[in-house]
């Protein structure tokens, strides 16, 4: 059978199968993209303003430890306020490690939060590149020149295995539309 070339929805296509046309492709270095509006005002705000609510808490664990051992002095463990003493210093310390526990999953939820919202921006600003530039495909990559940054084995092949392209034309790198739509500059 011969082949049949035509325009297939503004797409060169060879049969009749949607699929069977070609597509154009570009490529985001995604990591780049998301630490830059992870450095932006609103986000590092938002990291400030919750480190400095767990900061003013942790001082007022210092202050009641202050209290504690300011109200009992150096005492010994045969001085019979020891016990008393001890016991509340105890209960302190485990408020405190509860407070701990607490605040890194506070701060772990945030940083969660974040990245899913800088990913969700890094979308909706990529989806507007694509659309003026006609681009069917985006992929996510990390241009192969760049240093894996590894102190590991399991670290090192993960930077392998997150690197989608092996050899690729620079113009399909739109990492700087991207940015420049996100206005990060």
């Amino acid at each position: 059978d011969p082949l049949l070339v035509r325009n297939a929805d503004g797409r060169i296509g060879w049969g009749e199968e949607p699929t069977s046309r070609a597509w154009s492709i570009g490529s985001v270095h995604i990591d780049d993209v998301i630490k830059k509006l992870l450095q932006t005002e609103d986000y590092l705000g938002e990291r400030e303003e919750l480190q400095t609510e767990l900061k003013e808490i942790e001082a007022e664990f210092n202050e009641r430890a202050q209290e504690i051992q300011g109200e009992y002095g150096e005492i010994g463990e045969d001085d019979p306020q020891f016990p008393e003493a001890q016991g509340r210093m105890q209960a302190l310390m485990q408020e405190y490690q509860q407070f701990t526990q607490l605040s890194r999953g506070r701060i772990t939820k945030l940083e969660a939060e974040q990245l899913e919202r800088s990913y969700r921006e890094l979308i909706e600003a990529t989806e507007i590149v694509a659309d003026q530039r006609s681009i069917d495909f985006v992929f996510r990559f990390i241009p192969t020149a760049e240093a894996f940054g590894t102190q590991n084995t399991e670290q090192a092949m993960l930077q392998i295995q997150l690197r989608t392209f092996l050899k690729y034309p620079e113009a399909v790198d739109i990492t700087g539309q991207v940015i420049e739509e996100l206005d990060l500059e």
